[in-house]
């Protein structure tokens, strides 16, 4: 079809949509008319042979295919404006805890403030392990969220919290955790409670919201020795974390009672007072979601390229991850470490002593 229409009124119908990926979805009759006006006035009338109004529909369709300039989100129209020219590149994680994605986003489901019991909306912090695709820590808080509730889950992302209730399991965090050699005897709390080593993620990718780029983030990642990367501004791409959003909308949320829908187009009639769940119920719920199901599932996305077509849930990567980057050892106290001897006994813990520092 576009080889049958003059390569000047191509070119202006694409300059004409390249500059509508910022704006309200456009009219295609109005669209057409200023194509027309500017092959006009660049080349004169009667000049360029311009297409019937059903013909020209027919090619903004073609120009447009997949970039939701006449239909679909805007919202998407301008994510796959900015999609980065050229070839598509990836970054590659080779271990578990080389690279955390840290991202927050709004939930489709309203919850309940336990204070006041009425319904408020939901943000929920998540930070994945980008080689396994598991799930290391999130926090889920009321309205917006805050620089600490991120610092919590970092904090999560190397020391998991223990379960309470029996339901079920502490996520995976990003350190060869079954390689660990540590004296589990001596590693409790003072209530004689297990603790796990702490052994903190390398590096996260987070975007550019203002709790991410903040003094206390930078801090905090200081004080656990983590790497700071911010990925590329208005670039989702760079961040998988944000298809498993979708993935928790599609695979639970949309269960719930509350749920609201992606935008309010798809919202039902007073789905705010079907609000049952309190936010820390709701929370629960989600990581027992996480716990049972996600990280149990085969991952598509998930491949070992020595044995392609491999079937791998993200906890089953994650053990595949901690195998091959090989046993690790961690000494409670630095000075029981001896150069070339690795881990060596040492005295039981005193006191205050009872919990390796970070």
């Amino acid at each position: 079809m576009l080889d049958r229409v003059d390569p000047r009124w191509l070119e202006t119908a694409r300059s004409v949509i390249k500059r509508l990926e910022k704006s309200s979805r456009p009219v295609r009759g109005l669209v057409l008319i200023e194509i027309e006006e500017r092959v006009v006035k660049e080349y004169g009338p009667g000049v360029v042979s311009i297409p019937k109004q059903t013909k020209g529909y027919a090619l903004l369709k073609e120009l447009s295919r997949g970039t939701n300039a006449f239909d679909g989100s805007t919202k998407g129209k301008r994510s796959i404006a900015n999609r980065p020219q050229g070839v598509f590149g990836r970054l590659r994680a080779t271990r578990p805890g080389e690279y955390v994605v840290l991202d927050t986003n709004s939930l489709d489901v309203f919850a309940m403030e336990p204070v006041t019991c009425r319904w408020v909306q939901c943000e929920l912090t998540v930070a994945m392990d980008l080689y396994s695709k598991v799930i290391t820590g999130l926090r889920l808080t009321p309205v917006s969220t805050k620089s600490t509730d991120v610092a919590g889950v970092l904090f999560e992302t190397i020391r998991p919290r223990e379960v309470s209730g029996g339901t079920g399991e502490p996520f995976p965090y990003c350190g060869v955790p079954s390689t660990v050699v540590f004296d589990a005897e001596k590693l409790v709390d003072a209530d004689g409670q297990p603790l796990l080593p702490p052994v903190a993620a390398e590096t996260i990718i987070y975007d550019h919201g203002k709790i991410y780029v903040s003094n206390h983030i930078a801090s905090v990642s200081a004080k656990l020795d983590i790497s700071l990367q911010p990925a590329r501004p208005y670039t989702p791409t760079d961040k998988p974390v944000e298809r498993w959003i979708k993935t928790l909308n599609q695979g639970l949320l949309a269960a719930l009672p509350g749920y609201k829908g992606p935008d309010v187009h798809s919202r039902g009639e007073n789905v705010e007072n079907e609000a049952y769940f309190f936010l820390d119920e709701l929370e629960a719920i989600i990581r027992e979601w996480i716990t049972l199901i996600y990280h149990r599932r085969h991952h598509r996305g998930l491949t070992i390229p020595e044995v392609p077509g491999l079937k791998l849930s993200p906890l089953e990567m994650f053990e595949h991850g901690v195998n091959r980057a090989g046993p690790l050892r961690i000494p409670s106290r630095p000075r029981v470490r001896v150069p070339g001897r690795g881990v060596v006994p040492h005295p039981p813990l005193r006191g205050g002593d009872q919990r390796p520092p970070l």
